[in-house]
């Protein structure tokens, strides 16, 4: 069993003239509706059925799972069929689901459909010239009020116009902000202080100060003793004369 019929709404039947460029023109019937299916991953599908009247067109409706995800919720998806058709071949179209008929719709010329849409924009036309006044004979009436409405359109841009001068002229003068006092300079941040060496790296020095200074004195003491000696041994010694060698 199909289960029960799905909700359907909005079908059309038209003929359609297909041009294509290498081969005779064709004439399509273009068969298109909605269908509500139970979630995204269905759709419905349209095929030709035998069964029905001589001019009417049986169309099989079955729903089919398709690539779409699924979002657990029903959708509503186009229903399409196209097949070639002759002139005045289908008067309508009918749409069944487990061989009953749930929808009908009648063939409807493009060309034709056009023409009557033309037709029925012109009533209308007239219908809403007559509620108007837009008519023939309400012409001059109408030319006057629109001569009207532009009059006072120019008045209405005059008093715009002058409007902004009367106000500037009672505005009263704009108050001149006081200045701004200058900010005192910054002071410059004092450099820091040089930090005294460590205690432990002035014991060291000192302690290698002391044997370099008992060296260089041992060494001047040493020098002035030779000196002084040999100035006493010069003194104290006669000065022996000079002998010639035979």
């Amino acid at each position: 069993m199909a289960g029960p019929a799905p909700k359907t709404e909005k079908w059309t039947a038209r003929e359609n003239l297909h041009d294509y460029k290498e081969k005779a023109d064709h004439l399509h019937l273009l068969v298109g509706g909605t269908v509500e299916v139970s979630d995204a991953d269905k759709q419905p599908v349209l095929k030709q059925a035998s069964g029905g009247g001589p001019k009417a067109l049986t169309l099989d409706l079955s729903i089919e799972p398709c690539s779409d995800p699924a979002v657990s919720c029903a959708v509503w998806k186009a229903a399409n069929f196209d097949t070639i058709v002759e002139a005045d071949q289908y008067d309508s179209v009918d749409v069944r689901w487990d061989g009953k008929v749930i929808a009908s719709t009648p063939v409807i010329n493009d060309i034709e459909h056009g023409e009557l849409l033309d037709k029925q924009s012109e009533a209308q036309d007239e219908v809403a010239a007559k509620e108007t006044g837009t008519g023939e004979a309400s012409v001059k009436e109408t030319v006057k009020r629109v001569a009207k409405a532009i009059e006072d359109i120019a008045e209405g841009v005059k008093k715009l116009t002058k409007a902004p001068k009367e106000v500037a002229k009672k505005a009263p003068p704009e108050k001149k902000e006081p200045p701004k006092k200058k900010e005192p300079p910054k002071k410059k941040e004092p450099s820091p202080k040089k930090k005294a060496p460590p205690k432990k790296t002035v014991k060291k020095s000192a302690k290698t100060a002391k044997p370099a200074a008992k060296k260089t004195a041992k060494k001047t003491t040493k020098k002035t003793t030779k000196k002084t000696t040999k100035k006493v041994v010069k003194k104290a010694m006669p000065k022996q004369k000079k002998t010639k060698r035979r």
